[in-house]
């Protein structure tokens, strides 16, 4: 399975923003991704200029969804257990840049597993 985002994100830049009254929709759309900056805060703010945020809280949250997905039930009590790799992709010059292989230590799974799911 792959979690991929993107670099550049307009959801994640307006999640950087006070909230639109006048966009309920999108607000609540956006309100996981606000509370994802909530929770970086401190990360975010260090960062130089507001793209610099707005990529970095795009990587966040392909990780937070890649978090997610391996949690679930389905996911995590299959056998064998699923690789979730976590992407994230750049508009300007089409690179992918892993921010997780699913093959790590960190990862849900042992290497002997993954090795065998590949």
């Amino acid at each position: 399975m792959i979690v991929c985002g993107h670099y550049g994100c307009g959801g994640v830049r307006a999640s950087l923003l006070p909230p639109d009254p006048g966009l309920p929709h999108v607000n609540c759309r956006i309100a996981p991704l606000c509370s994802l900056a909530r929770a970086h805060r401190d990360e975010l703010d260090a960062k130089a200029s507001e793209r610099e945020r707005v990529d970095r809280l795009a990587e966040l949250n392909v990780l937070e969804q890649v978090r997610q997905l391996r949690a679930h039930p389905i996911v995590r009590d299959a056998e064998p257990a699923p690789l979730v790799h976590g992407w994230i992709f750049a508009l300007e010059d089409g690179r992918l840049k892993v921010l997780t292989s699913g093959y790590e230590a960190d990862d849900a799974m042992t290497c002997e597993t993954a090795a065998h799911s590949a």
